[in-house]
């Protein structure tokens, strides 16, 4: 989806002869605007509105390949959108999911019903809006909190989340309980049960039942190391060792301590090597 961007914006920009430098004036630098065309990052919301309306051309055709189907660039939304909301962009989010609601007959149930869940996300962390938000992802449900298919327990995780953040623990184990009772009855991505398990795992934690919290990190770490995967494994080796500390064990901490050392000094990731040597500081 950001190779489709940058060369949008690289094909526009040439088509209305713009330089880049004259293309950035007032809006951000030139060396943003490269950085965007090479396809390093995406720019936000507020800054692809900018470049739009300098450049004369509606938003979405940014999101578009030039020979893309109505489905194609569907999907290509629901990729970014996903992106988006790894990285915690929820301007940027919002701006998109307005844009697409406001299209008629060009969306699926299934698409309608993505674009209303990350609705509701948007509505709770950009407005902070509990209870709007937690009524637009229960609309969304099945009856009786049926689980039908996969995006189901994406709506069911994201209730979790939003209760965790209301400090409202129960209700949102509640919700991560729903999420992993079904993940044998459902094909669940092995990205969603890692993030699923790590939210429970953080819940438990507040809610002060280190063992099961420490079971579920256990269970993702696992799951990260059958797909190969590193997604939130740094994060989970660090909740691990935490948890062991609390547990009072401490040589396993010492061992999840050093992985999610070298993991994090891999990754570049100065913020959480500064809490993981303060993790130590506490095992001494």
């Amino acid at each position: 989806m950001i190779s489709t961007i940058s060369k949008n914006i690289k094909y526009y920009r040439k088509k209305m002869g713009y330089t880049q430098a004259e293309l950035a004036k007032g809006i951000c630098t030139q060396a943003m605007i490269s950085n965007f065309e090479k396809g390093g990052s995406s720019p936000s919301s507020v800054v692809m509105h900018q470049i739009a309306e300098k450049l004369g051309v509606p938003i979405e055709n940014f999101f578009h390949g030039e020979h893309s189907t109505p489905v194609q660039q569907n999907t290509e939304v629901e990729k970014l959108v996903r992106k988006l909301i790894h990285q915690r962009d929820y301007e940027s989010v919002s701006y998109i999911i307005m844009n697409e609601l406001n299209k008629k007959n060009v969306h699926s149930p299934r698409e309608q019903k993505f674009l209303k869940l990350n609705e509701g996300i948007c509505i709770y962390f950009l407005e902070r809006d509990s209870i709007k938000s937690t009524q637009i992802l229960k609309s969304l449900l099945p009856p009786q909190d049926k689980v039908e298919e996969a995006l189901d327990i994406e709506i069911i995780s994201s209730l979790a989340i939003i209760y965790f953040e209301m400090k409202d623990y129960d209700t949102s184990l509640y919700y991560y309980e729903l999420c992993t009772k079904n993940f044998e009855q459902n094909k669940i991505d092995a990205r969603l049960k890692i993030k699923i398990l790590y939210g429970k795992s953080r819940t438990l934690t507040y809610k002060e039942e280190f063992k099961d919290a420490l079971l579920c990190c256990k269970q993702a770490i696992k799951i990260c190391l059958e797909n190969e995967t590193l997604y939130f494994l740094g994060e989970l080796l660090f909740q691990a060792a935490r948890l062991s500390i609390l547990e009072k064990a401490s040589t396993e901490a010492e061992i999840y301590i050093r992985q999610a050392t070298s993991l994090f000094e891999l990754q570049g990731e100065i913020d959480f090597l500064r809490i993981v040597e303060q993790l130590k500081e506490e095992l001494q």
